[in-house]
């Protein structure tokens, strides 16, 4: 826990500086894959880090259900698949088979966001949470992405 722990303050003070040195709009967006975990446990954590750290600067944090990968299979990126994607317990391995066998979690998301159905993923609250999330950051509004989602 304690490597975590410094991991995310040096991802913390990293971005932060960014924003702070460019006088950016915007701030850091923390994902995590909550796998079983409790997200409310989960992020009194990671905002006890961010007030530490970098109080002056916005954040938010969204917790993919399972893995990040479910957003791909809800967004249609495996031709065929149904289902619950924040039930499944193995988006990888279920990316991995409609991938011929090969999945790289560092070399296949750019190529697959690419060919994300959006409104398809919006199935998924917690991609629903990730665009709000997005939306706060940039300085629009819950609404909008709520009214988007819908039309």
């Amino acid at each position: 826990v304690r490597a975590a722990e410094a991991q995310l303050e040096r991802c913390v003070r990293v971005a932060s500086a960014k924003i702070r040195d460019e006088a950016q709009r915007g701030g850091v967006l923390l994902l995590y894959d909550l796998d079983d975990g409790c997200p409310a446990e989960a992020a009194a954590a990671v905002r006890a880090c961010l007030r530490r750290v970098a109080p002056d600067v916005p954040a938010e944090i969204v917790f993919a259900v399972r893995e990040f990968e479910a957003w791909f299979l809800a967004g249609g990126c495996c031709p065929g698949w149904e289902g619950d994607a924040e039930a499944n317990r193995d988006a990888k391995g279920q990316l991995r088979t409609a991938l011929g066998g090969r999945y790289s979690e560092t070399v296949d998301p750019p190529r697959l966001a690419a060919r994300m159905d959006l409104a398809a993923a919006r199935s998924s609250r917690a991609f629903r949470q990730l665009e709000r999330a997005v939306t706060r950051l940039l300085g629009g509004s819950d609404a909008a992405v709520r009214r988007e989602a819908h039309e």
